[in-house]
């Protein structure tokens, strides 16, 4: 049976009449405060997210992680958290003094550069013109200085949040080797990526890794604009590449301007887990079998570049306290 609307308008009158004359007062006599929402509170990944105690510089053969010497950049005097790869260059920074430049700590041999400032922000120099004789070929290595630090498999399971944010700027991207420039061997990118490896202990992947590409920077291309997966050969794994576009919010590395880096990486574990399913990897994973492992940021140049870029505030929280 229909009712007709006029029949109930006085029953939904009827609470704005009395809200009107008088304040309606609860059962005690006196308002009662409400609770407020409990915050979330979310901790810090990175132990040392301003390398105050410095980094640990690696011997530039790449493959195993050998430390050579300790650079200082800040007051800590702890054992550093933090590594600085300078794989394949022949220009080593092992020797070199530290110098206050406008970088502000620095280290340098004039090919590589190494530098923070007391506001904890870093930067990243590398013309890889002066470890090559010749324009690269294919097959044959190339440079690397990357920032990179370990997690000690932090498990994802029970995790609700974890958020990457940092912030970059490029300060300079050139192309060195004018008419020899092959866009299918050479190039320059500034690259941030995690590594999550599957520990699941009934999994047929256990032990298995992704590189989850979160920021990615091209000299050919700009930011990526939509997700790729690849296989690096070198590490035997799969690689999820996220649209670095949305990530930056569209924004333009090149103009000088600092640019904020937001990521949910556990959404971003998600999708890559699900891409490579397509591809028959993973089928039996979900994003409680992964914990993550490790990170590393910074440039990777195929090639005669000069670049330079810079970073601040490396954040990576989460929900779950860390142990």
């Amino acid at each position: 049976m229909k009712y007709p609307v006029l029949a109930i308008m006085p029953l939904l009158l009827l609470p704005l009449a009395l809200g009107c004359g008088s304040k309606v007062q609860p059962a005690g006599g006196k308002d009662e405060p409400q609770e407020k929402p409990a915050e979330t509170v979310l901790y810090e990944c990175f132990s040392d997210p301003k390398m105050e105690n410095g980094v640990w510089l690696l011997s530039p053969k790449e493959g195993k992680r050998v430390p050579v010497e300790v650079l200082r950049l800040g007051k800590g005097t702890a054992d550093p958290s933090w590594d600085l790869c300078q794989w394949n260059n022949s220009h080593s920074l092992a020797g070199c003094e530290a110098a206050v430049t406008q970088y502000g700590t620095t280290y340098s041999n004039g090919v590589h550069t190494f530098a923070r400032n007391d506001d904890g922000e870093f930067t990243m120099i590398l013309d890889s013109s002066q470890e090559y004789d010749a324009p690269r070929k294919d097959g044959q290595p190339w440079c690397h200085l990357l920032v990179q630090s370990s997690f000690n498999r932090i498990p994802l399971k029970g995790m609700k949040t974890l958020e990457l944010t940092f912030d970059e700027r490029l300060l300079k991207v050139e192309n060195l080797m004018g008419a020899d420039f092959n866009p299918s061997l050479h190039t320059a990118q500034a690259l941030f990526y995690f590594s999550i490896a599957d520990v699941s202990a009934s999994s047929a992947w256990r032990n298995k890794s992704i590189w989850l590409g979160v920021s990615a920077w091209d000299y050919r291309s700009g930011l990526t604009r939509e997700p790729q997966v690849s296989f690096d050969k070198g590490t035997a794994t799969y690689i999820y590449q996220m649209a670095s576009e949305r990530t930056f919010s569209g924004a333009d590395l090149l103009d000088g301007r600092w640019h904020t880096c937001k990521v949910d990486v556990l959404k971003a574990v998600k999708a890559a887990v699900s891409a490579l399913k397509d591809k028959g990897e993973f089928t039996d994973a979900t994003l409680d079998d992964f914990c993550l492992s490790e990170m590393n940021f910074g440039w990777e140049m195929p090639g005669s570049f000069y670049g330079a870029l810079q970073v601040r505030d490396f954040s990576l929280k989460t929900d779950k306290k860390i142990k």
